[in-house]
């Protein structure tokens, strides 16, 4: 058991080819793996790019609907009073062509024409003048 371990210039020499050979199928096999763990997660990335430019695409968005909500708020409630006066005249001028119609057809109803008349002078006369924006 006491015999020399003797390695030759050549055994030196193989040894280091062979940590050598081992290194580098060990780097090649990690860049095969890291390859493959990119490649798998490409889709996932691309996904996220999508989904950050489209976040920030909705940002801006509501951004401008919040700069001109206002803007549309009094729009719509200028709308809103235009729809409603036009409503009573509606109402208004319907009466007054159901007391003619009244009228016509029996002759008999000065009463409710007379009321359509007041009603549709008052209305004309007592209106809102509003400017539209």
């Amino acid at each position: 058991m006491n015999t020399p371990i003797v390695f030759t210039p050549q055994d030196i020499i193989n040894g280091v080819l062979a940590v050598c050979a081992a290194l580098t199928v060990i780097a090649g096999g990690v860049a095969v793996i890291a390859k493959v763990v990119t490649k798998a997660k490409s889709p996932n990335k691309a996904q996220d790019e999508k989904i950050a430019a489209l976040e920030e695409e909705v940002e801006k968005i509501k951004e401008k609907i919040e700069e001109n909500e206002e803007k549309h708020d009094r729009r719509f409630n200028a709308d809103k009073s235009r729809l409603d006066n036009i409503d009573e005249a509606n109402a208004v001028t319907q009466t007054a062509i159901l007391a003619l119609l009244s009228h016509a057809i029996n002759g008999n109803d000065k009463e409710a024409l007379q009321r359509a008349k007041s009603d549709l002078e008052t209305y004309l006369t007592h209106r809102p003048n509003k400017e539209r924006d």
